[in-house]
Order: C-alpha cells, then sequence, then structure tokens
C-alpha cells in the first residue's frame, strides 16, 4: 500500500511491529466506530475500528474504506489527517490518524469557555477548512461541534470524522446521514444535496458559538438553499466584516460623544463671557466658589 509522499505501508500482518498498547478513547454510541490511541516510534497515533460486533460485516468494512479514501485525499491544517488502512490482528481492519492533543468545541461551548475572539478564529478556520473540502467536491454531511477538535496547543481547529461524508466520485452510500438537530433540511428531506448543506450545518453551529455573529448565522440558515449562502468563503467574509462593522460603529460612536463634549463646552464658554455692547467692554459672570 502507498502511503503519504510515496512510502510504502505495510502490506500483510507479518509485515507491521504491531503495538499492543491499544488504549480505548472512544467508542460511538449511535455510530460503528471505535478509536485507539496507539504509541509507535515515539509518537502518538490513533486507529479508528469498527466495533467489535460489526467487524467482518462486509457493509461497515465498505464504510470504513469509504471513510479511509476520503480522508486520505485530504491535506489541510484544519482537518484530521489520515495515514493509511491496516489490518490489525486485535482489532480488525483500521485506519491509522493523526493524534490531536484537544477537547471537542461541544466541551468547550458546555464549559462556556468560548469568547467572541475565540468565536471568530474559531469559524474562520472551520470556514477554510470546509472551503478546502467542497472545493474537492467532498461533502462532510454531519458537521457539529461533537467532531470539531480544539488543539490545547493555540487554540486550532481540526474537523473529524469522515465517515458520512460523500464525494461526486462515489456512487455508493448515498443515503441522507447526519445528525438531525445539525442536518439541512434538504439532506433531511433526502433530496440531492451539496456544499451548501454544510453551510446550514456551520450556521447552526456558529449561532451556538457567540450572539455576535447571530446575523451571519441567519444567512446561512435560509430554509430556500437558493438564497443561503453558497460557500464558506462568503460567510468567512461576512464573519470578518461583521466584526469591522462592529468596530466603526464604536469609533463613529466615540467620535460623536467627543464631538458633543466639545459642543458643549464652546456652549459653556459663549455663555459665561458675554461681550457688553455699549461699553464695549466683556462682562464676566462671576462663578460662584
Amino acid at each position: 500500500m502507498i502511503g503519504p509522499s510515496g512510502f510504502f505501508l505495510p502490506s500483510g500482518p507479518d509485515e507491521i511491529n504491531y503495538s499492543n498498547d491499544l488504549e480505548l478513547i472512544y467508542r460511538s454510541k449511535d455510530g460503528f466506530n471505535e478509536l485507539y490511541r496507539v504509541q509507535k516510534n515515539g509518537r502518538f497515533f490513533v486507529y479508528k475500528a469498527l466495533k467489535p460486533e460489526l467487524r467482518g460485516n462486509l457493509m461497515y468494512e465498505d464504510l470504513l474504506s469509504k471513510d479511509f479514501n476520503i480522508g486520505f485525499s485530504l491535506s489541510h491544517p484544519g482537518l484530521c489527517q489520515y495515514y493509511g488502512k491496516i489490518y490489525h490482528p486485535q482489532i480488525g481492519s483500521c485506519i491509522i490518524m493523526e493524534w490531536i492533543d484537544g477537547c471537542t468545541l461541544e466541551e468547550l461551548l458546555a464549559e462556556g469557555r468560548v469568547n467572541r475572539t475565540l468565536a471568530q478564529k474559531v469559524i474562520c478556520e472551520i470556514c477554510d477548512a470546509l472551503g478546502y473540502m467542497h472545493r474537492k467536491q467532498i461533502i462532510h454531511r454531519d458537521l457539529k461541534p461533537e467532531n470539531i477538535l480544539i488543539t490545547h496547543n493555540g487554540q486550532n481547529v481540526k474537523i473529524i470524522d469522515f465517515g458520512l461524508s460523500d464525494a461526486d466520485s462515489f456512487a455508493v452510500f448515498k443515503a441522507p446521514a447526519g445528525t438531525r438537530a445539525y442536518a439541512s433540511p434538504e439532506l433531511i428531506a433526502g433530496e440531492t444535496i451539496d456544499a451548501r448543506s454544510d453551510i446550514w450545518s456551520l450556521g447552526v453551529i456558529i449561532n451556538e458559538l457567540h450572539p455576535y455573529y447571530r446575523k451571519v448565522a441567519q444567512k446561512c440558515l435560509v430554509r430556500n438553499r437558493e438564497a443561503r449562502r453558497s460557500n464558506a468563503e462568503l460567510v468567512r467574509k461576512d464573519v470578518l466584516r461583521e466584526g469591522s462593522r462592529r468596530l466603526w460603529n464604536r469609533v463613529a460612536w466615540a467620535t460623536s460623544a467627543v464631538c458633543i463634549i466639545i459642543g458643549a463646552l464652546a456652549l459653556w464658554k459663549a455663555t459665561m463671557f458675554q461681550p457688553d455692547l455699549k461699553s464695549g467692554t466683556t462682562v464676566t459672570e462671576e462663578i460662584p466658589a
């Protein structure tokens, strides 16, 4: 098997130096996967495998292969990297993935740790990653805070889990999929979808992140997808424009306040020092101590 940058990956169980230190870190409640952390050559990796009861099931094995083929075709700082697919004697077929030291966006939201500055950073980085995916004709179909990791080092976005993703080049597993709370109306209805379905999911996430960007979210949550924001780049521009607009509004408000104060001082001086037109002298009103 060919790995990233042309390196050959082992093709058989006898050629692989397996680690017995498989640390189960996640088991999907409603899905079909388990995640294990493994240390090899001083570095952590994640093995994504099927649940024990699903291993060997042709449909789920094919779903895992589709997950790998889509994830392996992607290379972007905002997406979890896929390195290869192997057979492990303990857990069966599994995908070797990047280990990401962080927590989910869902956890950050539950803890109330997302301020406006972080919200803007997260939205813009999600848009960057989604834009890259959509340019490759890949739709995530299950974008939600649970599938977005935020790294501890730098608070950077990493979108994960392409198990329900779809691409134009695939002719199988086209049935509606995702999480209903974040799924677009057309996805729930079983209609043909495009990148705008992910934009709807992004709008739901923006609404949850911070009220400052609710106007941006509204443009993503238009039920008529023809009137919805058509791509992630436009959403990113909306976010930056909203920040700039509010900044200029504050500057304008501050400038107006200064002008009002200066005008009030000028008026006060005019009333305190009134000229005596008859004598040609200035009459100064005595100001009590």
